[in-house]
């Protein structure tokens, strides 16, 4: 990790320590979103969000590191790391140079701390064209070098899926497989519009339950669900825990995760989201139906995913 700063020392002798403190202080206690899928009693995939109040390439690398030894501290193994590169331009980076900056430190942490890791890189509604399409072209370059994915994230009702039709064909025509958040802050239309564009995964997809056509595709797919059950109350997505409709999609043949979501921001563990489930009923044989849901969602090869489930065995 040393090195790879000393690589980009030009680059950083403009950050202020000051800023650069008050920056990791709201980071940290508001801005960082965890999304963790455990088996019980075990735990082999984490996928956590990095975004919004980066500033510099080493404040990257020294999230990158906190965010993977907290993995390693929580029995994880396996961590799809998520962030947004144009976020971290403001010290006159490029996105790939971000990027490969934080290729060589999850490298550097394999090593150090004994577990893979992978990232995934957002597009951001609201953002420019350029911007987005600089992150696809970056995630071109880097796929299957350490970039797995792409996502979409940010303010869902303000920026619909529609804007960014033109952007994920081209991920599509590039081959890179991609995450949309979609039917938390909008309808279940919003969920349509993300599989018609091809996404892998569905970030939340709570209001999928309002239309019948939406289950349909989604099990005709085997597209995944990633329900936050703590996050999706303290939006007023559900007004209780008991509104849940998890099981009515386990039901419906659809694959459904558990995540934390926003762990600072929502008080919450990704214990305290499967004491919520089990609270409302869930046995242990449907939380392990739901972990081995989350290790067929991961973007690995098959022979990297069997390595996982047996932890259950």
């Amino acid at each position: 990790l040393a090195s790879i700063n000393k690589r980009l020392e030009k680059k950083e002798s403009e950050r202020n320590s000051g800023d650069y403190e008050l920056h990791k202080k709201l980071f940290t206690k508001e801005m960082r979103k965890d999304y963790t899928i455990l088996i019980p009693q075990m735990a082999p995939i984490h996928f956590e969000l990095l975004e919004a109040a980066v500033r510099s390439c080493g404040y990257n690398v020294e999230l990158l590191r906190e965010c993977t030894q907290k993995t390693v501290e929580t029995g994880l193994k396996y961590v799809e790391i998520r962030m947004a590169p144009q976020l971290s331009t403001q010290k006159g980076l490029s996105q790939e140079e971000v990027v490969k900056t934080l290729i060589d430190a999850k490298i550097e942490g394999e090593k150090l701390y004994k577990i893979k890791s992978n990232l995934i890189l957002c597009l951001m509604r609201g953002a420019t064209e350029s911007l987005n399409l600089e992150t696809i072209n970056v995630a071109r370059k880097y796929i299957g070098k350490g970039v797995v994915a792409l996502d979409l994230a940010g303010a869902e009702a303000l920026f619909p899926n529609e804007l960014y039709f033109s952007l994920f064909k081209l991920a599509k025509e590039y081959n890179i497989p991609f995450v949309i958040h979609a039917g938390e802050a909008s309808g279940a239309n919003s969920v349509k519009t993300a599989l018609e564009m091809g996404a892998s995964r569905i970030g939340h997809g709570i209001h999928s339950i309002d239309d019948d056509k939406v289950i349909k595709m989604l099990v005709e797919k085997q597209i995944p669900l990633e329900i936050c059950p703590k996050s999706n109350l303290d939006t007023k997505t559900i007004s209780s825990f008991e509104q849940l409709p998890i099981k009515k999609f386990m039901e419906k043949g659809i694959k459904v995760t558990l995540n934390t979501d926003d762990m600072a921001v929502s008080n919450t563990t990704l214990e305290n989201e499967y004491n919520i489930l089990s609270n409302i009923g869930f046995s242990y044989e449907q939380l392990k139906l739901i972990s081995l849901n989350t290790i067929d969602a991961a973007f690995l090869s098959e022979k990297e995913k069997e390595e996982l489930k047996s932890y259950l065995k």
